[in-house]
């Protein structure tokens, strides 16, 4: 009978959690990224709502999406700049966006037009 050794906690998803923490390589898109990332508002040219918060770690943000998006929907990229740069990895973004997000839904009492979350 063959069995499989379990990490502290008993389960097959602790042993997971384990083998992902030890992994050397972290998925760009993981808020644990070392990544540095720029926070951006995408912005109405005719209403000058936002309608869209997000993050890239794009090194020319603004190329996040392509010219025609902009054009199709009269928008454009606003990036939010912390006082020395870029934020220096996707979590410290992350919290930015959040907390930009939250900010327009108490006053505006909705999502900007094109998120689909904070």
């Amino acid at each position: 009978v063959h069995k499989t050794r379990q990490a502290p906690g008993g389960s097959a998803a602790a042993a997971l959690a384990v083998c992902a923490l030890a992994s050397p390589t972290v998925h760009g898109n993981s808020l644990l990224s070392p990544r540095p990332t720029w926070v951006y508002a995408v912005v109405s040219y005719d209403t000058t709502d936002v309608l869209k918060y997000g993050i890239t770690s794009n090194v020319a943000p603004t190329n996040r999406y392509a010219r025609l998006f902009y054009g199709l929907i009269g928008a454009y990229m606003d990036v939010v700049t912390p006082p020395l740069g870029l934020y220096p990895n996707r979590a410290a973004a992350r919290a930015v966006e959040v907390q930009l997000c939250t900010t327009y839904i108490a006053v505006h009492g909705r999502l900007p037009r094109l998120s689909r979350r904070c």
